[in-house]
């Protein structure tokens, strides 16, 4: 989810900064032919941003459907549950327990959801940046960003280069 967030604010970013260029070159009273040929070079720049943004968007579309999957299966498991308890079949032994783990999970998957609902219709970074602080406990205990070629020397420790590389 992480990583998906991070394309969204990446690419919201590269669109402001792309809005702003073009913006610097619309301004100027006097426009020569070169300035008219910088306005259509960014213009399709913007068009490029918005079509990257669009992509983004549907990446975080998409982890928020896998979100609202995740939910509405926990609550049925917990539906489940609670229904073998009120029809009167024998306890399990941790039953209490696993519905309270049951009910947090269901809290945690109602906040991804609200998470990824916001960072969908975001439209600035200001917005974007402002709903990573408000959830930053929710985005704590997701797993990190994949950031590749991170791996080093320390991950293979006793090993010579030779044998890294093999």
């Amino acid at each position: 989810m992480l990583d998906s967030l991070q394309q969204l604010r990446n690419t919201l970013q590269d669109r402001a900064r792309a809005n702003a260029n073009l913006n610097d070159v619309l301004r100027k009273k006097h426009k020569s032919a070169r300035d008219e040929a910088a306005i259509a070079r960014r213009t399709e720049r913007l068009a490029v941003r918005e079509a990257s943004l669009a992509e983004a968007r549907a990446s975080i579309e998409h982890e928020l459907n896998r979100a609202r999957q995740a939910e509405a299966e926990l609550r049925g498991r917990l539906g489940e549950a609670q229904l073998a308890q009120a029809n009167g079949e024998p306890s399990r032994p941790g039953a209490g327990t696993e519905d309270q783990l049951l009910s947090n999970e269901i809290k945690g998957a109602e906040a991804r959801v609200r998470i990824l609902e916001a960072a969908h219709a975001a439209e600035t970074t200001d917005e974007f940046d402002a709903l990573l602080r408000r959830n930053a406990g929710v985005l704590a205990d997701e797993p990190k960003p994949f950031r590749h070629g991170a791996a080093g020397f320390v991950d293979w420790p006793g090993m010579s280069v030779p044998e890294r590389l093999m």
